[in-house]
């Protein structure tokens, strides 16, 4: 997790260098080309490769529409964080509401899962949800810290 935490904050420095200077069909097309090649590295791995595998032999028309629905639903909030990105007067403005999105993340994880947990399953054992709550922190007081630069 710190690893990856690390990792974000990389990426939001470097994501604010591109937004500020370049377009959005630039960056979609590389964000497509890195995409391709990241997904290379998974056919490496034979458990992997098999679960894909898999998958594709299970492949029905809902999945193809929930599919679609989640594309969809990531290509808005790209645009969307361009756009707030290109307008936003420093980056830090919009880490910060990112920043939230793991917190609501995990509330309605936990709500789905006390409620219906044959939709989705999630860990809720306490000392999980600390460890994550935890997580949290530390990605927050690194965007913080990014403000502050």
């Amino acid at each position: 997790m710190l690893l990856s935490s690390f990792l974000f904050s990389i990426i939001f420095i470097v994501w604010d260098y591109v937004v500020k200077n370049t377009n959005v069909a630039t960056v979609t097309f590389w964000e497509w080309i890195w995409i391709f090649v990241s997904t290379l590295f998974f056919f490496f791995y034979k458990k992997t490769r098999d679960e894909i595998i898999e998958w594709i032999k299970d492949f029905s028309f809902k999945k193809l529409l929930a599919y679609i629905w989640i594309s969809w639903f990531d290509k808005l909030w790209f645009i969307t964080t361009y756009k707030a990105f290109s307008l936003a007067p420093t980056p830090a403005l919009v880490y910060v509401i990112e920043w939230v999105q793991p917190f609501i993340l995990l509330v309605l994880t936990t709500i789905l899962t006390i409620f219906f947990p044959n939709v989705i399953k999630e860990n809720i054992e306490k000392k999980v949800i600390l460890q994550k709550i935890i997580w949290m922190v530390i990605i927050f007081v690194g965007i913080y810290i990014l403000y502050l630069v």
